[in-house]
């Protein structure tokens, strides 16, 4: 199944855990009102930002995803979309 991929142009703040993560460059995609970093993104993400590492272990499918209301004001994929 493939999906409408984007990148992120903009900056891009998402607080996630408690922990804000600038994604200007990162691919995402929405599907079922969740934006979500592809598979092939999480690497990057993971070095950028230790605190994914955390998130990753407790998440048993792998999968890092947002919803509309884990993002700030500067660029939200739902409300542009």
């Amino acid at each position: 199944m493939s999906y409408n991929i984007k990148t992120f142009e903009k900056d891009t703040i998402v607080y996630f855990d408690r922990t804000e993560f600038n994604l200007r460059g990162y691919d995402y995609y929405i599907k079922d009102n969740f934006c979500y970093i592809p598979k092939t993104q999480v690497d990057k993400l993971k070095k950028e930002y230790s605190a994914i590492n955390s998130f990753l272990a407790s998440n048993n499918n792998n999968k890092i995803c947002f919803s509309e209301y884990d993002f700030n004001e500067t660029y939200n994929p739902f409300k542009t979309a």
